[in-house]
C-alpha cells in the first residue's frame, strides 16, 4: 500500500525487480506463479519475444527513476481500462506519495516482509510440497513427497518434543500432521523450521539431496536471522538464495562450557588448557557454605555451588546447522555452576536419539527488559 504497488498476486509481483508471472495452464486460476525456467508453458511458447528463463543472479531490476515514470504513467491513463492494463503490465498503481521525501529509494528503502514471506508462506508451502498437498501438484519425476505414515510419524515426533523444550523457546509444539497444523503461528513455523524440523526430517525423505536442499534453506534464514551481519554473511546469503532458488526447481538438557587439556594423558608435561563446549542433564545441585579461614584466604561466608551432571555422549555433529545428536549419558561429572552457559532443549530423532536443540550465540533471541 505505501508503495502503490499491486501486490504479490499481481502479473509483476516482485518491487526489487521485473520478473513477471504466470498462471496455470489449461485452468481457470488466478493465481501467479514465478518460475526461473518457463519456456515449455504455452503462453510463453506462443510468444517469441518473451523470456524464457529469468538468471536468478542477474534479473532485471527495477530502478527509483523508472519506478517513478512508470507510476506518474499510470496517474495519467485517460481512463480506466488503460489504467487497469498499464498498471497491471509494471505492477504499479500510481507515484508514492512516500516519494516525496529526498531519503527515499524506490524500492530499496523498504524491507521486506520476512514474517509472511518465509516463516506464513515458504514454509508452510514447502510442507504442502512435501505431503503432496500443495494446488493439486504431483512430485512429477522426482520422489520428494514422504509418504502418510511418515509424516505422520514426523508430526507425532514433533508434538512428543515438548516435555524436552524449555517453554522459554517456544509455545509448546503441536502435531504439524493434523488438525492442530492450523494452531501454528509465525512464530511456531520458525522454531519448528530452524530447530525441531532438522532433527526429525533426516533419513526421512527418499533421497539425500532433498534434505540437504531443506539445511541449506535452513541456513540461508538463521544468517538472515542474525543481529550483527558481516559482507561475508550479506553475500553468503545473497548466492545462497540464488542457487537454493535454482535447485528447487531441479529438485531437558544443558549447554555447559568448560576448560580441557590438551595433555591429559600425558602427566609430565605442562597442562595446555582450552575451552570446550558440552551439554548434560543437571541431576543435582549442592550449595557450600565455607566458614571462614584466614589461613586459606576464605571471607567470611563465602558460598559455592556445585552441580552434578551427566554429560551427553555426542555420536555426530551437524557444524553448519550447530546441531548434535547423542543416545547416551556419560558418567557423572561435578562443576562449578558459572560452567553452565544456558538451557537447551532436544528433540526424538528417528534413529532413537536425540537431537539437541540450542538457541544460544548468533540467534539468541532479543529479550525487552523494562528499565527501572
Amino acid at each position: 500500500m505505501v508503495m502503490a504497488m499491486k501486490g504479490h498476486n499481481g502479473f509483476s509481483p516482485c518491487r526489487m525487480c521485473k520478473i513477471t508471472g504466470l498462471r496455470p495452464p489449461d485452468t481457470r486460476g488466478t493465481t501467479h506463479y514465478i518460475p526461473l525456467h518457463r519456456a515449455r508453458h504455452p503462453d510463453i511458447a506462443a510468444n517469441p519475444t518473451a523470456v524464457k528463463c529469468y538468471d536468478s543472479a542477474n534479473l532485471p531490476m527495477r530502478t527509483h527513476q523508472e519506478f517513478l515514470q512508470q507510476g506518474q504513467k499510470v496517474q495519467q491513463a485517460r481512463n480506466d481500462a488503460e489504467f487497469e492494463r498499464l498498471s497491471r503490465e509494471c505492477g504499479i498503481k500510481g507515484v508514492p506519495v512516500i516519494s516525496t521525501l529526498a531519503s527515499i529509494s524506490l524500492p530499496w528503502s523498504f524491507p521486506y516482509d520476512f514474517m509472511h514471506l518465509i516463516f506464513e508462506n515458504m514454509i508452510p508451502n514447502l510442507v504442502l510440497l512435501w505431503t503432496g498437498d500443495f494446488k493439486g501438484l504431483d512430485c512429477g519425476r522426482e520422489q520428494y513427497q514422504l509418504q502418510p505414515s511418515v509424516w505422520d510419524a514426523i508430526g507425532a515426533a514433533t508434538a512428543a518434543s515438548g516435555p524436552s523444550l524449555p517453554y522459554a523457546f517456544c509455545s509448546r509444539p503441536v502435531n504439524v500432521a493434523n488438525h492442530e497444523k492450523h494452531r501454528m503461528t509465525a512464530d511456531s513455523w520458525s522454531f519448528w523450521f530452524q530447530y525441531i524440523a532438522p532433527v526429525v526430517l533426516e533419513s526421512r525423505f527418499s533421497h539425500p539431496k532433498f534434505y540437504k536442499h531443506f539445511v541449506d534453506f535452513v541456513k540461508l534464514v538463521r544468517l538472515c536471522l542474525k543481529f550483527d551481519l558481516t559482507q561475508q554473511d550479506i553475500s553468503d546469503i545473497r548466492l545462497g538464495f540464488q542457487s537454493w532458488v535454482s535447485k528447487y526447481e531441479e529438485v531437558v538438557t544443558l549447554y555447559y562450557e568448560t576448560y580441557i587439556d590438551l595433555y591429559a594423558r600425558r602427566k609430565a608435561k605442562r597442562p595446555a588448557l582450552v575451552a570446550k563446549t558440552f551439554f548434560g542433564q543437571l541431576q543435582h545441585i549442592f550449595v557450600v557454605r565455607l566458614p571462614l579461614d584466614e589461613r586459606l584466604g576464605i571471607p567470611d561466608g563465602k558460598v559455592h555451588i556445585i552441580v552434578a551432571i551427566e554429560p551427553c555422549k555426542i555420536t555426530r555433529t551437524n557444524p553448519s546447522l550447530d546441531i548434535h545428536w547423542y543416545k547416551t549419558f556419560e558418567r557423572v561429572i561435578y562443576l562449578d555452576v558459572i560452567c553452565i552457559q544456558c538451557l537447551v532443549g532436544r528433540v526424538r530423532a528417528p534413529d532413537g536419539g536425540w537431537g539437541i536443540v540450542d538457541r544460544s550465540g548468533d540467534l539468541a533471541r532479543a529479550i525487552y527488559a523494562i528499565e527501572d
